[in-house]
C-alpha cells in the first residue's frame, strides 16, 4: 500500500507541478520581455525547495520628459512567492514606480503573465479525482 501511494503522489507531482526544485526562465536584462524561449538573455535555472517561478512587471514615469518605462524580469522566487499589484497611481507612477508581480507553481510557468485558471481549475480536478481513487483503494485494502 505504501509503493502504491508513493507511485500516485510521484505522478501527482508531475502532472500538478508541486515538484521539488522546479525550472525557472531568469532574464534580467532590457529585453525580458520577449519570448523566453526565443531570447538568448534569458536561460533557464532550477529554484530551490520552496521556491516558484515568478515574473514581475515594472512600470515608471520620468516626471522631468514624462517618459513612460516598462520592465520585466523573470526569476525563482526568493522565498514563497505573493502575488502583488501595485494600485498604479499617477503619483506612486512617477516615485517609486509601480510593480506586478505574478507567481505561479509549476516549471517553465513564468514566460506568461499568469497562470492560466483553466490549468489551475484542470489541475485542482486531477488532484480531487486522485484523492478520490486513493481513498477508494484505501477501502480496498
Amino acid at each position: 500500500m505504501l509503493i502504491q501511494c508513493l507511485l500516485m503522489s510521484s505522478a501527482l507531482s508531475s502532472f500538478t507541478g508541486v515538484t521539488c526544485g522546479l525550472e525557472c526562465w531568469q532574464c534580467i536584462a532590457d529585453d525580458c520581455q520577449l519570448n523566453p524561449a526565443n531570447n538568448y538573455k534569458a536561460f533557464k535555472v532550477r529554484c530551490r525547495d520552496g521556491e516558484s517561478c515568478q515574473k514581475v512587471v515594472y512600470k515608471g514615469r520620468d516626471y522631468v520628459t514624462q517618459t513612460d518605462y516598462h520592465a520585466i524580469t523573470r526569476s525563482c522566487s526568493q522565498q514563497e512567492c505573493l502575488p502583488h499589484v501595485d494600485n498604479c497611481t499617477e503619483n506612486l507612477l512617477m516615485n517609486p514606480g509601480c510593480m506586478t508581480r505574478y507567481c505561479c507553481p509549476f516549471s517553465m510557468c513564468n514566460n506568461a503573465p499568469a497562470a492560466s485558471p483553466a490549468l489551475l481549475l484542470l489541475q485542482c480536478a486531477f488532484v480531487l479525482c486522485a484523492t478520490l481513487l486513493l481513498a477508494g483503494i484505501h477501502r480496498l485494502y
